[in-house]
């Protein structure tokens, strides 16, 4: 539920009556055993985020996700994983499109269905990977 007015940055009537509810629920699942991988770290690098480095989460053994949301101002709409922070060990996907990341391709891969939410999974072990648009 909501926090009321903090320091006084509210205007007067500003209307929070402390029952404003922010999260219905939360949950997680802890592992009794760390998650291990081959890549010390994962990189997601794409036109969404200007071709930085933003680091993946890794949620199992070998498998890394992130979720992004790629806009219309982006041309080419695409991304690729990288292996480290210098950005000298890069995987992208070959023409036509496999779903297999392959190290040091030159070629982007593309996100599916244009703007959107997505949520992308990377195995660094066999390197499979998914883009699911999910709004």
């Amino acid at each position: 539920y909501g926090l009321g007015d903090v320091d006084g940055r509210n205007n007067v009537g500003y209307g929070d009556s402390y029952q404003e509810k922010i999260i219905d629920q939360l949950e997680y699942i802890r592992k009794s055993t760390a998650s291990s991988s081959i890549f010390p770290v994962c990189y997601y690098r794409g036109s969404s985020n200007g071709w930085k480095t933003t680091a993946m989460t890794l949620t199992d053994n070998n498998l890394w996700a992130t979720t992004v949301f790629v806009t219309t101002g982006e041309s080419p709409k695409a991304f690729k994983f990288f292996s480290n922070h210098s950005g000298d060990k890069w995987f992208g996907d070959n023409t036509p499109c496999d779903y297999k990341a392959y190290s040091n391709e030159d070629s982007n891969i593309l996100f599916p269905d244009g703007v959107g939410t997505y949520k992308i999974y990377f195995n660094d072990s066999s390197r499979d990977y998914t883009v699911t648009k999910v709004e």
